[in-house]
This record gives structure tokens, sequence and C-alpha cells, in this order.
């Protein structure tokens, strides 16, 4: 795989390209961007590039075929190392860890608790003391940055102020603002955005075989992340819109269950997952507009059509659009550092039809003005 087949993302492949040209790549990357666009496969690139022993390796493209770029790509090369949150100990873990931290579009799949641990960067120091092996350039990759605990975080901030010869370092993360400001500030930002639907499509139909109707669905409902229209398409992000759904029930039906389910929420999921959540709840709530204004051709969620026809017809087109505005708000939020019990409290506050609900869309204030 090259940095051209990596889809979308032109500016990070552009700002990575020139830095390997011009041979002024060293310190500390931070990728930052939504989940499931591209971040951590674009750091497994740069490292390639980085060893690369082909023709166009000056130009800052892997050539993918070299014995280093081989090994690279099945996991095996000395010189790429990795720091993962984790939750339980054992060889076993991090065996499995790596593996799916190869290429693939899912990447490591981390326990809610997971977290990088003081222990781990020690261990990592230890194992990058001295020159590469057999590279070039030593690349170590740290997925999910902002788990690292306060003491893991200040032992890696001495590693990069006293940094190892011919090493750099990528941190890959969707909430930068979760970083310790004093490693953010030594972190040379790469940013990634979100990928278009049309992109997504294709390479879900083109990459990994979905029918066609299936990846046009899940395209539109993943927010501009592969990794999750991947989930959609393959059935794995079905809990995320059951609890979508039951958030709206509750809403439906009042307030007084609310503390119970946010708990619920808050209590078996963790950020990632309400995040995900909610941007279900944003595509339920858009296929509601659409079904409103007649336009059923653009729907997302086809098997919905009928309840969500029905959620629709005593709400005005304004309020469908002020639900959807309230679940942007919230989402924004949640991506931030905020207490997510409370902002799915103030949303579902937000949804309520039921015990003044339209009062409160005009009194409440946004979801950071709480928290």
């Amino acid at each position: 795989m090259a940095f051209s087949q990596l889809i979308g993302q032109e500016r990070a492949k552009r700002m990575l390209s020139r830095l390997i040209a011009s041979h002024r790549v060293g310190g500390t990357y931070l990728f930052f961007g939504p989940e499931g666009v591209g971040k951590r496969t674009t750091a497994l690139l740069f490292a390639q590039a980085l060893n690369c022993a082909g023709p166009d390796a000056a130009e800052g493209e892997p050539c993918g075929a070299c014995p280093s770029c081989r090994k690279i790509l099945h996991g095996n090369h000395p010189d790429i190392r990795y720091l993962f949150p984790l939750s339980r100990a054992g060889k076993g873990a991090l065996d499995d860890l790596l593996h799916d931290a190869r290429w693939g579009e899912h990447g490591p799949r981390f326990d809610r608790a997971a977290s990088i641990s003081i222990e781990g960067v020690r261990d990592l120091r230890h194992e990058i003391a001295h020159r590469p092996f057999v590279g070039r350039m030593r690349a170590v990759i740290v997925c999910r940055a902002e788990r690292m605990t306060t003491e893991a975080a200040n032992a890696f901030l001495k590693m990069l102020e006293e940094p190892p010869p011919a090493t750099i370092y990528v941190l890959t993360t969707a909430r930068p603002q979760a970083l310790l400001a004093t490693v953010r500030s030594r972190c040379q930002p790469i940013p990634f955005a979100r990928l278009a639907s049309e992109s997504i499509e294709h390479a879900l139909i083109d990459r990994f075989g979905i029918d066609q109707v299936v990846a046009s669905a899940s395209a539109g409902m993943a927010n501009g992340s592969l990794g999750r229209a991947l989930d959609l398409a393959t059935g794995s992000l079905e809990e995320e819109r059951q609890q979508a759904l039951d958030l709206m029930q509750t809403a439906g039906t009042g307030l007084e269950e609310v503390p119970e389910l946010v708990q619920k929420l808050a209590r078996q999921s963790d950020r990632g997952e309400i995040q995900r959540m909610l941007e279900l709840l944003l595509t339920i709530w858009r296929d509601v507009m659409v079904l409103k204004v007649r336009a059923r051709a653009h729907l997302v969620n086809e098997d919905l059509g009928n309840e969500l026809t029905a959620e629709g017809r005593d709400l005005s087109l304004d309020e469908i659009v002020q639900t959807i505005r309230a679940i942007d708000e919230t989402l924004r939020a949640v991506e931030g550092n905020v207490n997510v019990g409370l902002a799915l409290a103030y949303l579902v506050s937000r949804l309520s039809r039921g015990m003044g609900g339209a009062e409160v869309w005009a009194r409440s204030p946004g979801p950071s003005a709480i928290m």
C-alpha cells in the first residue's frame, strides 16, 4: 500500500511527503482526527516511507515491496514499536493488539478500562535506548495516546525531552485536547478529516466486497469514518443503534426514566461508544427530517422508515431541526472532555416532548455551558 492508495487525507499526505522529501523528519507527530479515518494506517505508511529502499522513497512514497516495507507490513520489523492501552497483562493480550494493529480498517480493539501505563512507557524507553537495529529510522506508534495515565504521560514527556537517536514518535488520537498540554506542545500536529461518503461507499464495495445497497446505507450513517462504516456494514454497531433508539423512546415518554438510562449508558459505555451512539442518533433524526419533507429516496435507516415517519408526524420541521442541532451540540461536547452523564442528561431533556419539552428547548443552555 502507498500514500496514493490512502482514502482521502490529501492534506496529511502532502505534509508527510514534503517532510520526507526535504529530509526534515524528526521529533514527534500528533495524528489527530475522528476515529476510523486512517490515522493508524498513515502512521504505518509513514514508517514504511522512512525506511523504504524503493525507487520513490526519496519522494516520500513507500514501494511496499522491499524487505523493509514487507517486514513493516507483516508486523515483524524490529524498529517499529507500538504503545497500546492495555487492561489485561500477558503476552497474549499484546500479541492480539499487534495483530490487529497491522493493515486493516478496524484496527486494534481496546477495552473500555484500558490505559497506557507508566510501566509500558518505561519498558518502551528501555527497548529504544540504542540506535535502530536495521532501519534508517525507528518509529514508535502510540495508539489512543489520550489514554495515557498522568504518570505515563509525564514519563513519556521525559522521553521526548531526551530522545534516542534516529527515532520518531507518532501519537494517534481522536481527542487531542485530552492529552497532557506539555506533550501536545512538543508535537507537530497532522490533522485528519472525515471522509466523503462517496469515497467510503466505493471502498466498502471495492475493497471489502460489500453489497452496494448495504455499502451506501453504511457510508451514509458513518459520519465520515471508514472504520465505522465497515462496522455498520457487518452489523457490529447494531447495539449502539439500539441504544440511540432507547434514548429516543425514553425522551418520548417523559423524563422520569432519564437518570436510570443515563447512568446505565455512562456506566456501560466508554466515550468512544457514546460518540458512535450519538452519531447514529444524528442519522436517525436526519431521517425523521427527510421523511418530514417527503424525500424518502435519501433515507439512510430504511428499515425504520415507518417508525420514523410516526416519530415526526406531530413535530414541526423547526422542532426536528432543533433536535438535530441539540444532538450535534452534545456530540461535539462529548468529543471534548465534558462529563458524559451530564451531556446525555442535557440531551434527553432537549429531546423530550413530554413534561414541558418544548419549553426546555427554548431555555436550555448548550451542553458545554452546564459541564
